[in-house]
Parts: C-alpha cells; sequence; structure tokens
C-alpha cells in the first residue's frame, strides 16, 4: 500500500493536505479562522474523518510549517506535531524560505515581520541570506534585485502591487511548492526529521520584550 502524508501549515490560515507518497493529491482543506487554537482539532478529526482515516496512526508521516507566520499559528502547528510526535508519528518540519535554496533561478522572499519591517530571504551562490528592512527600504532593494518573488499571504501579495508595482510578478509560495514537479521529494530535500522550533524573525529576547509602561 502507497504511504499516505499529512501536511498541516497554520502559520496564516488553517490548511490541511493528505498526498500519497509520489505526489497525488488526496485531498486538501483550507479556512481562514480567526479562532484557530479552539477549532484546529476539530477540523483536522472532520477531514481525516471525512477521507476515511479513523485511526490517525495509519499515517505514514507528517509535514509541518514551522514558519514565517503568525507566531500564534505556528505555535498551534509545533503543538500538534508534537502530540502526533509522542504517538509515534514521525513530525518532518520545515521553513517555507528554505525552498528558495533547491531553486534554479533567482528568487527572493517576502513577508511582513511586524514592528515595521519585512523579512526578505534569497540564495545567493548557494547561502541562504536573510534581512529584515523597513517598508521605505524594499522597492528599491526588489528595483536592484531582479529576482522572482515568492510571498507568504494576500496581504504581503497586495502591499507588493500598492507599495512597489508589482502586478504579476509575486506569487503566494505555498501554492507555488504543490506545482513544482515531484513536489514531495522537495519537500522532504527542505525538511528536518528534528522538530524544528516555530521561525521568529529576531532573536526571542528581542521579539518578545515588552517595554516598561509609558516609555
Amino acid at each position: 500500500m502507497e504511504k499516505i502524508f499529512l501536511y498541516l501549515d497554520t502559520g496564516s490560515d488553517l490548511f490541511f493536505s493528505l498526498f500519497k507518497e509520489r505526489g497525488e493529491v488526496i485531498d486538501t482543506f483550507h479556512v481562514e479562522e480567526k479562532k484557530m487554537a479552539m477549532k484546529v482539532h476539530f477540523y483536522l478529526h472532520h477531514f481525516l474523518t471525512k477521507n476515511m482515516i479513523k485511526d490517525i496512526n495509519s499515517l505514514d508521516s507528517l509535514y509541518v510549517a514551522h514558519g514565517p507566520g503568525s507566531y500564534t499559528g505556528l505555535r498551534i502547528a509545533y503543538g500538534l506535531s508534537s502530540i502526533l510526535d509522542y504517538f509515534g508519528i514521525g513530525s518532518s518540519s520545515f521553513y517555507y524560505h528554505h525552498l528558495l535554496l533547491e531553486l534554479e533561478y533567482p528568487c527572493l522572499f517576502l513577508t511582513k515581520a511586524f514592528k515595521g519591517e519585512y523579512f526578505l530571504a534569497f540564495s545567493e551562490e548557494g547561502v541562504l541570506r536573510e534581512m529584515l528592512l523597513k517598508e521605505s527600504e524594499i522597492k528599491p532593494f526588489l528595483d536592484a534585485s531582479q529576482k522572482k518573488i515568492f510571498c507568504l499571504t494576500e496581504s504581503d501579495k497586495a502591499f507588493l502591487q500598492k507599495s512597489c508595482f508589482l502586478v504579476d510578478e509575486a506569487e503566494l509560495i505555498r501554492p507555488f511548492l504543490f506545482k513544482v514537479e515531484s513536489w514531495p521529494k522537495l519537500l522532504s530535500k527542505i525538511s528536518s526529521r528534528n522538530l524544528l522550533p516555530p521561525f521568529y524573525f529576531r532573536e526571542a529576547e528581542l521579539e518578545f520584550r515588552v517595554s516598561p509602561h509609558g516609555k
């Protein structure tokens, strides 16, 4: 029997996919859910039951996106993959922008990074470069980069269209991944068998530092 895998992404919305080892997608589920933590288990149970998977242990493995994305959403994915790992379902986790290392043409990844900044990543001579830029710094950088642009969310794409006049060039990275020929092999290349932590744009002590009241 061909192996069946579960793909899980809660970084910006709720997305599940069941697929076979050779890449055939069995089913997908996508919903924009603000109270994701309260409903993710219900949605996952409904999705698996719909596809005749009565025992979650019948899954061969889990692929889970650990960022970039909403920190709350990423913690949900991390918690779910930790639970499934406890029940013996191996998890392979990955960061979306690591996909750039496997593509054969120049490209970059962009998404909003909070605190008035955007996160950019690009491959340069086989090395992944990461940086944070202010909104005012992005357009000159993109004009000079001459790279294909991927972004994480529709709001990222809208920002590029409005501020950088990029109407058609930007592409959402998750749908792109599923269009790549032999995408499960590509996914396995960028994934770690160890449970990666949720991706933070900055060091934790800087990202979550609380300013003193009134300052």
